[in-house]
């Protein structure tokens, strides 16, 4: 399925599902999140399309609540919407407004606030705790980490790296309590353990490999300008 045909098949589902707040939330956002205004993924596609596929992973697995898909589709509106000073646009009082009090409450649950390193694990710990509380918070922050994960090909082999170890550290167990405090979405915390893991482990491996390789070349390099020494 083409990027803009499964566009056009969730718009369709949502219609028939009678989501017609989430149907808004996604053309609001693919009006506003494209590549055109600057909004892209690493392989230079519109960003909008990982709100689609997010969205059509939730609903695949049965979980249709407006709310929850509304938020979803909303969830990084707050963090990443800027005008040209970098100052945020959306605020939750305009998402309240537009959508409604849960949707708001949702996304701004998973907004990462301003001048925090979420790259200190005890600043990502904290976000992720407070997300642990609430279920369909869980949803959107799973279906969320799912996909992006299921991209890293296009990242840089430096972000792929962070975000596998990340992952690893701080988002496998993130499912694994999310299972047990939520059993009623255990088995879509369970997809996302188990979409991830072998992917996780071929950047692992794969970077293991790199190392060594390099490793190697700096053992023969030495080994070389030794020579080079010698018969001078």
């Amino acid at each position: 399925m083409s990027k803009e045909s499964r566009v056009i098949h969730l718009q369709k589902e949502l219609i028939q599902l009678k989501n017609f707040e989430t149907l808004k939330a996604l053309n609001w956002m693919i009006g506003i999140m494209n590549a055109d205004n600057g909004y892209s993924r690493h392989d230079g596609s519109h960003y909008y399309y990982h709100l689609v596929d997010g969205c059509q992973d939730l609903i695949n697995h049965g979980i249709t609540d407006q709310n929850t898909l509304t938020a979803f589709v909303l969830h990084d509106s707050i963090e990443d919407i800027v005008d040209s000073t970098g100052k945020r646009v959306i605020t939750t009082g305009l998402l309240k407004e537009k959508f409604n009090a849960e949707v708001a409450l949702l996304v701004d649950g998973v907004t990462k606030m301003e001048n925090v390193n979420y790259k200190d694990g005890k600043e990502l710990e904290k976000y992720l705790a407070y997300i642990l509380q609430f279920s369909k918070m869980c949803l959107i922050k799973t279906a969320d980490r799912k996909h992006n994960f299921s991209t890293l090909e296009h990242a840089s082999p430096k972000k792929e790296m962070r975000q596998a170890r990340e992952t690893k550290e701080y988002f496998i167990p993130f499912f694994k309590k999310a299972r047990k405090m939520h059993p009623e979405y255990s088995a879509y915390f369970h997809s996302a353990k188990t979409a991830i893991v072998p992917h996780m482990k071929k950047i692992f491996k794969y970077h293991e490999e790199l190392s060594e390789r390099d490793k190697r070349i700096e053992e023969l390099e030495f080994k070389l300008s030794l020579l080079i020494k010698g018969e001078k």
